[in-house]
């Protein structure tokens, strides 16, 4: 009975001090690729960005102050031969994979005092491989969280990705993901 009560006091003490110390952040959800826009000027048209119908984006962050986080996003797509990519159509389907790390402001506090919404400006570096073939970015964006609960939320975000080597197809665009968040 003593180790019942020792183990049941102890997960009691454990939830509560990690109630308190959730500095980490797990993300998992969808992406799509705006690549219209660097050589034909049509920004934001949605038939022509490139997404696939499954889960294809990963984040890990880790918050270090209360307006300070830094993470890493992991997602893939296909650039699909039927959309205009930097206006022109390619004849067959491309793979990309991206690897971002990027630290996040939030600054959501200044405007508005509430615990269901965080909005943080983005911004850092990336690699991506369009069907083998890397390239480097600067990245710059905006983040929105909605939170459900203290834990549970909803991330939309959209990052500018500008490319060190403009010569190649993958070159600037705009990766815009929702993803479910969790804190622990």
């Amino acid at each position: 009975m003593r180790k019942i009560i020792f183990i049941l006091v102890s997960l009691i003490a454990f939830t509560a001090s990690a109630q308190e110390a959730k500095k980490w952040t797990f993300g998992f959800g969808v992406n799509a690729i705006d690549n219209t826009a660097t050589k034909d000027n049509q920004y934001f048209h949605v038939n022509n960005w490139n997404m696939m119908p499954f889960i294809s984006s990963f984040s890990l962050d880790r918050k270090f102050q209360n307006n300070f986080t830094v993470g890493a996003t992991f997602s893939m797509n296909v650039y699909d031969s039927n959309t205009m990519q930097n206006g022109t159509v390619i004849s067959r389907d491309l793979t990309y994979v991206a690897l971002d790390a990027n630290a996040k402001y939030t600054f959501d506090q200044h405007l508005v005092d509430v615990k269901w919404f965080d909005a943080s400006v983005v911004g850092g570096a990336g690699l991506a491989w369009l069907d083998g073939k890397n390239n480097q970015f600067f990245n710059t964006g905006l983040a929105l969280d909605f939170w459900f609960s203290k834990s549970v939320g909803l991330r939309l975000q959209t990052l500018g990705k500008f490319a060190f080597d403009n010569n190649k197809l993958g070159n600037n665009h705009i990766k815009h993901s929702a993803e479910i968040v969790v804190k622990f």
